[in-house]
């Protein structure tokens, strides 16, 4: 068990160092003037497998750490539940002083360019890992209101369109975006990959929008 835990902290390691390396790169490619660069070494930072690897074996880490210790089995599986609980009440709660303060969607890690607002949004949520690894594993262990209520019966059933969600949120946001606003597309891309910049929405409308786009997702899973 000692080996996994240092085997994970390592994992961890690696991965702010990971991180580290590719805010040096981008720093100093941007002094040099290469920003052609620097374009394909922010597209590799997402799509490259040296940098993604590394997190999908913390996950696996974690795995095998649950595997071992099972802490769901365990008389103080409850707490847990309430590490899980936690954690949810406090995304919440960011959710909602963001709406409260009037919070920009589209806040920007940087106003120097928006390839360097890409690059940090690329690296500064991969910062979070550590801290949301353990809310994984709370998740896992099954206690807690958190998990009674991701149990239920019709969120259980929304699982197999999850993926659809994912690949049909863009369209489902051009969509609305267009009947709604008559505009479609017009925020085009200012570097060379990804998609453009996002489309600017209210917080109540994002609501709408993430509902349709579940219905959307549960439709076509349906038909396939």
């Amino acid at each position: 068990r000692k080996v996994l835990y240092l085997s994970h902290f390592s994992l961890q390691l690696i991965h702010f160092l990971t991180l580290v390396m590719m805010e040096a790169v981008y720093l100093t490619q941007k002094a040099n003037g290469h920003y052609e660069f620097i374009n394909y070494w922010i597209w590799a930072g997402y799509m490259f497998p040296p940098f993604w690897i590394i997190r999908f074996a913390c996950g696996c880490m974690l795995g095998f750490q649950f595997l071992e210790s099972r802490p769901d089995k365990q008389p103080s599986a409850w707490k847990w539940g309430v590490v899980c609980d936690i954690m949810t009440l406090g995304l919440i709660l960011c959710y909602a002083l963001m709406i409260y303060f009037g919070v920009d969607i589209e806040v920007r890690f940087s106003y120097t360019s928006y390839l360097e607002d890409r690059m940090y949004c690329g690296v500064t949520p991969r910062l979070a890992v550590p801290i949301f690894m353990p809310y994984i594993y709370s998740l896992a262990v099954g206690r807690g209101i958190t998990c009674y209520l991701l149990s239920l019966k019709p969120i259980v059933s929304l699982s197999g369109a999850s993926y659809a969600m994912y690949l049909l949120h863009q369209p489902v946001f051009e969509w609305w975006s267009y009947f709604i606003h008559g505009e479609f597309w017009t925020q085009r891309k200012r570097f060379e990959w990804f998609s453009p910049d996002p489309i600017t929405l209210d917080w109540a409308e994002t609501l709408v929008v993430l509902i349709l786009t579940v219905l959307f997702a549960v439709f076509v899973t349906w038909l396939v």
